[in-house]
């Protein structure tokens, strides 16, 4: 699944098992111009949440990133490979 450049994954049970973690899903490779230079951050990234709810599976961000859904603002609760979580807000 894409959405504005980010290319998305389900996590698969060896990713759940390694990070302690039972939702989200992956950022598999970034397209967007705007966040090339976060690209070695944000590629094999766990999205967490978005605003606020948290990702189950590639259907609920697909749901969740609906681009009619609160004007185009997501912010993505992110958990980076050095296990640190960080905030991405889009707009």
């Amino acid at each position: 699944y894409q959405f504005n450049g980010f290319e998305l994954e389900e996590l698969t049970s060896e990713d759940m098992q390694q990070l302690g973690i039972d939702y989200g899903v992956k950022i598999k490779n970034i397209t967007n111009k705007d966040y090339e230079r976060y690209a070695d951050e944000l590629q094999g990234a766990i999205i967490l949440t978005i605003n606020g709810t948290k990702v189950k599976d590639l259907e609920t961000a697909k749901v969740l990133l609906n681009p009619n859904r609160l004007q185009n603002r997501f912010i993505l609760d992110i958990l980076t490979h050095s296990r640190e979580r960080v905030r991405l807000m889009i707009w």
